[in-house]
């Protein structure tokens, strides 16, 4: 890197901006770093060393400088243009403030945007709850066009999931999803959340049972012990499936750290846990092995028919020996016409203008003049272990 051609920037994240009492705006708090960086770098090549620097999402912050002779005015840093006069007038060293999404915008969001999915999509489900002391603590969506088509005809398994997010309030992501009639991924229903842990997976379940009312459904998970516990207490362990790739990814470090006679003896032990998940052993032969099938209930003793809701091998040999047609006994959830009740419904996006305004005095209130009260951001602690700098690779290969 040429020494002529850098600037120094001194990076300030995490706090917030305040004016004092003469009206000058400082930015009070937060972290601080510094970086080097070329003057004839892009703009989108600052904002990519930028937040790889400060371990932030590239999406989302805002970025301001201010320059040596008015350490009070805040310069926007939103493109080529302004980055150019950043370098040109910083003297070789810049102060750049980032600003993450304002703590009472956000929050106020949270609590009045429920009212306005429901108000725009009647039918749409969405709660959330907060601490005593106004911290947000946990919250649901399920929009009715999602809950329209799974009661249309999506099958009746429901997976459940969760991500930790990286943003500055943390916190974790929950879904919901079934299967439509091309056996693809139906969002149903997500949620934030404070933390993943058996109280918010208890609520979100609670919640989650509001949106598929009666319906037995089985739900599929990992092996989170507050999912396992939950789901026993709202569904009942007897609906309570676990997911097969899960499974086998434990059972693929577990063999690795056993070291089980190499590579080989690996993959035979994995072969060996597919051929009892799948049954794909088991055929209709000479009498060497008999399989009942019961066309009447629709079921096999290999039960690959009962899980996948499609004729297997056996079931497809004693329907055409019948002289019937396999595809009657297919599932409708699979069939076309389920197909458009599912997608028939559509999302009406909300309304952008006039929304709430933070007044100087930090009230938070609308072009008409109507206050809205606001929460705080969650109490967040970080997850247990290590942070992980790289996602886990799967442990199949």
């Amino acid at each position: 890197m040429d020494p002529s051609n850098t600037i120094y920037c001194y990076l300030h994240i995490g706090g917030e901006l305040v004016r004092d009492e003469h009206g000058n705006v400082e930015y009070m708090g937060g972290r601080r770093d510094g970086l080097s960086l070329e003057q004839s770098m892009t703009y989108n090549d600052f904002v990519s060393r930028i937040c790889e620097k400060m371990n932030i999402n590239i999406v989302g912050p805002t970025f301001s400088y201010t320059l040596p002779f008015d350490l009070y005015a805040l310069q926007p840093l939103k493109n080529d243009e302004d980055l150019t006069n950043m370098f040109q007038f910083s003297d070789r060293c810049a102060r750049v403030y980032i600003c993450l999404a304002s703590t009472v915008e956000d929050d106020e969001m949270i609590e009045n945007g429920g009212q306005w999915l429901i108000e725009t999509n009647p039918r749409t489900i969405a709660e959330y709850r907060c601490s005593d002391d106004g911290h947000f603590m946990q919250l649901l969506v399920a929009l009715s066009v999602s809950i329209h088509g799974f009661q249309m005809g999506c099958r009746l398994i429901i997976s459940i999931d969760s991500s930790h997010m990286s943003r500055p309030y943390k916190g974790a992501l929950f879904s919901a999803s079934s299967y439509d009639a091309d056996d693809d991924m139906f969002p149903l229903a997500y949620g934030l959340f404070s933390f993943e842990n058996y109280e918010d997976w208890l609520w979100f379940l609670e919640k989650l049972k509001m949106v598929i009312g009666e319906r037995d459904v089985i739900i599929t998970s990992d092996r989170h012990q507050g999912i396992i516990r939950s789901v026993s207490e709202v569904f009942s362990s007897e609906n309570h499936a676990h997911c097969y790739r899960h499974i086998k990814e434990n059972f693929s470090s577990f063999l690795s750290k056993l070291n089980t006679k190499g590579r080989k003896g690996k993959e035979n032990a994995l072969q060996m846990l597919d051929s009892i998940a799948y049954a794909s052993s088991m055929k209709v032969s000479n009498g060497k092995a008999f399989l009942e099938v019961d066309l009447m209930e629709r079921t096999c003793t290999c039960k690959a028919w009962q899980m996948s809701g499609i004729p297997c091998d056996h079931a497809c040999a004693a329907i055409r020996r019948m002289g019937f047609d396999v595809s009657d006994y297919v599932n409708d959830w699979y069939k076309y016409n389920l197909q458009e009740k599912i997608y028939f419904g559509s999302m009406c996006t909300l309304v952008t203008h006039d929304m709430p305004m933070i007044d100087e005095d930090g009230t938070v209130c609308d072009a008409l003049g109507y206050t809205y009260p606001f929460l705080n951001p969650p109490t967040t602690k970080l997850p247990p272990g290590r942070p992980r700098k790289r996602q886990i690779e799967s442990q199949f290969m």
